[in-house]
């Protein structure tokens, strides 16, 4: 798929709009702002990290994607999607947002989802440009929405288990894909599930990677928004995928710890469960993703 630079523009946009607000909302309220132990990585730390980074980036460009049969896009030009103080101001704040420290508050301010909110996680989703396709129940206690957006090329996964009194109640979501990568230090500084794409049987990483953003709705603490800004500015769509987008399985993190063995007795009907609730998507979808969609 071809670059779309408008559609980076907007994000960046964007994300300079979340940080002021993220900053403004935690200048008004110290006391409920939180960091990592630690902090965030410093200035001096990134440097440090960057030489690899960069090492790793070049590797990415010059690699074409992991099965040879697939026509490899031209490589992107750009080794930096944002430069000079701005770059080093967003990798010093997205670890605040994207990394389990965002407070409700924040989100909020942010327009994201919020603690037990499922109706605002379903807009949020609509908001962002995702279409909610299809409705499946794993069992008698687990379902799965799943919904695409068709430009961006995600697959998003909203998990729903059963409550007491019958009712369906949000666990989370998981949006997933597989992207170009523009820009790998921003990219894994906003998404905390980037992997990169490596040729397959060897140690050396192509310029694709897979992409995966949770937010659990117990209790959020990281933002939506600003990982979807992230994935727009620092990639870009790679359609169809060139690699399963979707590793293991798709449903409710709880379908994994409905038996009393635990996750590995429950992961073969949870495989299966996720094989038939993808082949249940709409054909178009299956033709915008091809045939990787599960691993």
């Amino acid at each position: 798929m071809t670059a779309d630079p408008q559609r980076n523009v907007a994000a960046l946009a964007r994300l300079q709009d979340y940080r002021m607000r993220s900053l403004r909302w935690r200048s008004e309220h110290p006391a409920q702002a939180t960091a990592p132990p630690g902090g965030v990585p410093t200035a001096a730390r990134r440097g440090a990290d960057r030489d690899e980074l960069d090492r790793l980036d070049a590797a990415m460009q010059a690699l074409g994607v992991p099965q040879p049969k697939l026509t490899a896009p031209l490589a992107s030009t750009l080794r930096h999607a944002v430069e000079g103080e701005l770059r080093e101001q967003l990798l010093a704040w997205l670890p605040l947002v994207t990394s389990f420290w965002a407070p409700d508050g924040e989100l909020a301010a942010l327009g994201d989802a919020t603690s037990h909110d499922a109706a605002r996680l379903r807009q949020v989703l609509a908001d962002e440009g995702f279409e909610h396709v299809l409705d499946v129940e794993l069992d008698g206690r687990h379902r799965v929405q799943l919904w695409v957006h068709r430009s961006d090329g995600l697959l998003a996964e909203v998990n729903d288990t059963r409550g007491p009194g019958g009712d369906w109640v949000t666990e989370n979501v998981r949006v997933r894909g597989c992207v170009e990568v523009v820009d790998l230090e921003l990219l894994l500084a906003g998404t905390v599930g980037t992997n990169p794409v490596h040729i397959r049987g060897e140690d050396v990483a192509t310029r694709f990677a897979t992409v995966r953003l949770s937010v659990h709705l117990a209790r959020p603490r990281r933002s939506l928004r600003v990982g979807l800004a992230v994935l727009r500015v620092a990639a870009r769509p790679a359609l169809p995928w060139p690699t399963p987008g979707v590793d293991g399985w798709i449903g409710p993190d709880s379908l994994n710890a409905a038996s009393p063995a635990g996750l590995e007795e429950t992961r073969p009907a949870s495989v299966v469960a996720s094989g038939t609730a993808l082949f249940g998507l709409p054909a178009d979808v299956h033709d915008l993703f091809g045939p990787n969609l599960l691993a």
